[in-house]
C-alpha cells in the first residue's frame, strides 16, 4: 500500500514539475522548456492534440510552429521534421509578414499628358482616288491605242480650287462663281502655258470607278478623256458639305508645248 501511495506521490510530482515547466518554454517546440526538441516534445504535442494532456497558453505559443493559432498535425509533423533535420528551422520563421518597404506617396503629375503628335496630311500631293482616277483614264485610252497621260503635279492646286468651286449644286457650272471661265483659273496662277486645254467636272461622286464611267457615259466629257493631244492631266476632289462623303471632282486635261512639237 506504501509503495501505491509512493509511486502516486512521486507521479503527481512529475506532472507538477511537467507543467511547470511547459509554464517556461523558451523556444518553438520546445514543450517541456529543458532547451532541447526531441521526441519528447513531440509525444506531448500528440497528446494535446488528443485531449490526453491540456496545455498552458505560453506552452500553446511555443508549440504553434506554423502561427496560424491553432495546435494541429502540421505542428507536431514539423517538429518531427526538425528532430530528423530535414528542415532547418520552423514555418512560423517564414510566415511572419514581412516588412514592407517604405515608398513614397504617389503624386499628381504636374504637367498634363500631350497628346500624340500626328502625321500632318500632305495636300500637295494627290491622294489614293485621285490617283486611281488617273489610272482608270489611262485604262480607257490605252483600250483604244492612245498614250497614256501624266499627272499634271503643276497644276494640281488648280484642279484643287476648281473642285472646291464647284462642290455644291449651285456652283456646279464651267463657269467659275465670279462669272469667269473655267480656264482663268489657269492664268491665275501661273500656269497658262499650254496650246490646248479641257475640263471635266463631276458632283456627288463616290468612288473613282463612278466618276469615270460617267464621264465615258457623257460624249463631252469622254472627247476631253480620249483626246490624243492631251498629255498632262491633273484631277481633284473635294468633299461636299451637303453630304459627307460625297465628293465634287474637277479634271484638267493640257497639251503641252513639248507635245505640239513632237
Amino acid at each position: 500500500m506504501k509503495k501505491i501511495v509512493a509511486l502516486l506521490v512521486a507521479l503527481l510530482v512529475m506532472l507538477c514539475s511537467l507543467a511547470t515547466a511547459f509554464a517556461h518554454c523558451p523556444c518553438y517546440g520546445d514543450t517541456n522548456g529543458n532547451g532541447q526538441i526531441d521526441i519528447i516534445d513531440v509525444t506531448n504535442i500528440q497528446q494535446h492534440i488528443a485531449r490526453v494532456i491540456t496545455l498552458d497558453d505560453d506552452v500553446l505559443k511555443a508549440i504553434d510552429v506554423d502561427g496560424d493559432g491553432e495546435i494541429a498535425i502540421i505542428d507536431c509533423t514539423s517538429v518531427q521534421c526538425y528532430i530528423a533535420k530535414v528542415i532547418d528551422h520552423f514555418p512560423v520563421e517564414e510566415t511572419q509578414p514581412p516588412t514592407e518597404p517604405e515608398t513614397e506617396p504617389e503624386t499628381e503629375p504636374t504637367t498634363e499628358p500631350t497628346e500624340p503628335e500626328t502625321e500632318p496630311v500632305d495636300d500637295s500631293q494627290p491622294n489614293e482616288m485621285e490617283l486611281e482616277i488617273l489610272r482608270l483614264v489611262n485604262v480607257e485610252r490605252t483600250k483604244r491605242g492612245l498614250e497614256e497621260v501624266v499627272f499634271d503635279y503643276d497644276r494640281y492646286e488648280c484642279a484643287k480650287i476648281r473642285a472646291k468651286e464647284c462642290n455644291k449644286y449651285e456652283t456646279f457650272s464651267h463657269t467659275r462663281p465670279d462669272g469667269r471661265m473655267w480656264y482663268t483659273i489657269l492664268s491665275d496662277m501661273g500656269k497658262g502655258s499650254y496650246w490646248q486645254a479641257g475640263e471635266n467636272l463631276a458632283l456627288y461622286l463616290y468612288s473613282a470607278e463612278h466618276v469615270v464611267q460617267g464621264w465615258m457615259d457623257s460624249p463631252g466629257h469622254r472627247a476631253n478623256i480620249l483626246n490624243p493631244n492631251f498629255d498632262l492631266m491633273s484631277v481633284a476632289i473635294w468633299e461636299t458639305e451637303e453630304y459627307p462623303g460625297y465628293y465634287s471632282a474637277a479634271q484638267l486635261f493640257v497639251a503641252s508645248w513639248d507635245r505640239y512639237y513632237r
